[in-house]
């Protein structure tokens, strides 16, 4: 079974609706720089950098500790009370790219 074809004015309408969405996506990408936006995360980075260097890093650690150990003495596995390590290896290295 052959489809009919469109007429011209069919084809032009689908193509305008097309040119019309473009346009208005194009118009709203170009008045975005006109939103006079704030930035909400402007003071979280000395925040992050104060918990880290502070007295947070010795809560983390406890935390950390504390979790593995429960942790170990549900599973019974000794690697998964040795893995603290590695997340004390990666605190302590999130303080130095940070700081």
């Amino acid at each position: 079974m052959k489809y009919p074809e469109q007429s011209k004015a069919a084809r032009f309408q689908s193509n305008y609706r097309w040119l019309v969405l473009a346009g208005v996506m194009f118009t709203l990408l170009f008045l975005s720089c006109h939103a006079h936006a704030t930035d909400l995360l402007a003071g979280t980075m000395n925040d992050v950098k104060d918990t880290v260097t502070g007295t947070g890093k010795k809560w983390i650690v406890a935390i950390d500790f504390a979790l593995s150990l429960g942790a170990f003495a549900m599973t019974k596995k000794p690697f998964v009370f040795f893995s603290t390590l590695g997340v004390l290896l990666a605190i302590s290295g999130m303080s130095v790219f940070i700081s």
